[in-house]
């Protein structure tokens, strides 16, 4: 399964979700990611119970027989913008041992 094609399920996953409504994708791209070729999907929601309004980031890529995902996700109002400059440096960092 390629990159693209892995994602392509991800947003699939997640547009099929009863918690999520009004999903748009506002970027999906190859990455490296721990030095394994991978995509990187930016999005915003809205919470289907209460209308909270979130975003997310999702890193994925595909290892000999396993799929990884690694998730960032916060209310978009405030927590989004004020924790992502840590999510991407572990996004740096992250490593496969």
């Amino acid at each position: 399964m390629t990159p693209q094609e892995l994602s392509d399920v991800e947003v699939d996953n997640l547009m099929s979700s009863d918690q999520i409504g009004r999903l748009e994708i506002l970027s999906n791209k190859p990455v490296k990611i721990g030095g394994q070729d991978g995509f990187r999907m930016e999005y915003v929601y809205v919470v289907t119970e209460g209308g909270l309004r979130g975003r997310g980031v999702q890193y994925g890529f595909r290892y000999k027989d396993w799929v990884y995902r690694v998730f960032y996700e916060a209310s978009a109002q405030y927590y989004f913008d004020a924790y992502q400059k840590d999510f991407d440096r572990f996004i740096e960092s992250f490593r496969l041992m």
